[in-house]
């Protein structure tokens, strides 16, 4: 099977629909209610388009899409791709006021969910209903004819908590996230296959999901979340959509690792997991293996800036004498990563840790309306040399004697919990607007079972603010403006926060004080 736009430009709707005229009615995306063939996709992106055009929507306008996983998403997507139409998908989830925010905050033009969004600011707005048809109102004066994109054109943006209490948005060009699809097939995926996902669409975990399963010429199969809490129906629905490759974060194997149906896998067509967005406990691993003899595992490391920047396919020895899986000898192709110690050298050295830098054709161009931290993060290249851009990660790692990466932790207040990447701070800055917090930390608790988010608060004097009414106090207050996976588990009084020579709060000390990358 021939790579996927072979000789064309670097577009995403052009990569996403180059099987079309080969696999034809083969199954591209399938969901429980609904699958859409090759063919079907191409003309169902086709018609959104031509809505979109009809409504006024032009090169650069934002479109926000309000979706959970759909097939039709997926045409939705391909169809503002095709019209150089940004687009940035939005949980439904998300609290009202973070909506707001973030439709204010990108300038939306268009603003569309599984039913017409009440009280929005966008010149357009409309559903995708049930029926697969795209229902818009409203509309933009015409400024220019409608236009495809050009590869440097922003395909779409994606939004990361932000330290500064403001989510940082990341600009991905069409070249950057096709450069991304086309640099993680290395490890093999298998023509055809049928790739499962579960991640949501504003999570770009299902971006590589996607663009790996139609890339292959294959099926994306669309699985609820709700499965990774129910293992025997997780396992029933491997079988039964005939998965043969499982992507995601690891915590969509947790309740199965913990229940009896994890044996049911060897009855399963699986043959690959691939997981990334966080460490996958090594006892987890041995588990999988044991389960479901032969099974493929794959590492994938990176961060939002490009997608992910590099995997590796575990052999028998799944870590090293630390518990420390590898994740690659070098990055993706068309990638490059290497270490960096504090005087800005390169680190040759195995052993010694120094700050992970990415470079090349799949690197985000920046963030969001906001020159400073792109400055900051996007610095010249300390092994290229002037005029290529690297992106300076906060990951710090090391190699090990035969050149395997492995990550040693974070040089910032950044975690990542369930896949998602928080900033501690931007917690601790909505629970500073709650006028009974004169202060707040909040820290990564990996002591239990699960890892979980606690936050250590300093009352505010003379505040009646006493630990029996702590968490009914503060959890709707951050449950207002934070998505779910932000709001703490739980909430602690503290006569005072530990602080280090700087002045600064040292979240080491905390009783649960751990940081994770």
């Amino acid at each position: 099977m021939t790579e996927p736009g072979a000789g064309l430009p670097r577009l995403f709707h052009t990569y996403l629909l180059a099987r079309a005229a080969e696999r034809g009615p083969a199954p591209a995306v399938s969901s429980a209610r609904l699958t859409l063939s090759y063919t079907e996709l191409a003309a169902l992106t086709e018609e959104y388009a031509t809505t979109l055009d009809e409504h006024g929507l032009r090169a650069g306008d934002v479109a926000v899409l309000e979706l959970s996983p759909r097939p039709e998403a997926v045409a939705l997507m391909a169809a503002a791709a095709s019209r150089a139409v940004i687009f940035v998908n939005m949980s439904p989830d998300l609290p009202a006021a973070r909506k707001a925010h973030l439709l204010h905050r990108v300038g939306a033009a268009a603003h569309i969910g599984v039913t017409a969004p009440r009280d929005s600011p966008c010149a357009v707005t409309g559903a995708l209903t049930d029926d697969s048809r795209l229902h818009l109102t409203g509309g933009i004066p015409a400024r220019t004819a409608p236009r495809p994109p050009a590869e440097h054109d922003l395909a779409y943006l994606v939004f990361t908590s932000g330290s500064t209490g403001m989510p940082k948005g990341i600009m991905m060009s069409h070249r950057a996230v096709v450069s991304f699809w086309l640099g993680f097939r290395g490890f093999g995926v298998a023509p055809g296959v049928r790739l499962g996902s579960m991640a949501p669409l504003q999570f770009d975990f299902s971006l590589l999901d996607l663009g790996m399963a139609l890339g292959a010429g294959g099926t994306l199969v669309q699985m609820s979340r709700l499965l990774a809490q129910q293992p025997a129906g997780f396992v029933r629905a491997l079988r039964r959509h005939r998965v043969a490759q499982m992507n995601g974060v690891p915590a969509i194997w947790r309740a199965l690792l913990a229940d009896a149906h994890l044996e049911r896998l060897a009855d399963t067509p699986l043959d690959t997991v691939l997981y990334a967005g966080e460490g996958f406990p090594v006892g987890g691993l041995r588990a999988l293996r044991a389960a479901k003899p032969g099974l493929r595992l794959v590492n994938g490391f990176g961060h939002s800036e490009s997608i992910a920047c590099a995997y590796h396919v575990l052999g028998d020895v799944l870590a090293d004498p630390h518990g420390r899986v590898p994740f690659g000898e070098r990055a993706i192709d068309g990638m490059r990563m290497y270490l960096v110690d504090e005087e800005g050298a390169v680190i040759t050295e195995p052993g010694r840790v120094g700050e992970l830098h990415v470079e090349g054709d799949a690197l985000f161009s920046g963030y969001w309306q906001d020159t400073a931290t792109t400055a900051a993060a996007l610095v010249p290249s300390p092994l290229s040399g002037p005029g290529v851009r690297a992106f300076r990660s906060r990951d710090l790692a090391y190699t090990d004697e035969a050149g395997q990466h492995h990550f040693h932790s974070r040089a910032d207040t950044q975690i990542k919990l369930l896949g998602h990447r928080i900033e501690l701070e931007e917690i601790d800055l909505h629970l500073h607007t709650h006028p009974a917090v004169a202060a707040a930390a909040t820290v990564l608790d990996t002591s239990g079972e699960e890892p979980r988010l606690v936050s250590y608060v300093l009352p505010t004097p003379g505040h009646d603010l006493d630990s029996g009414r702590l968490d009914a106090a503060l959890r709707p207050h951050c449950a207002q403006t934070l998505p779910r996976y932000m709001v703490p588990a739980r909430f602690a009084l503290v006569a005072h926060l530990p602080t280090t020579v700087n002045g600064k709060i040292d979240r080491a000390a905390l009783p649960a004080g751990e940081r994770t990358g």
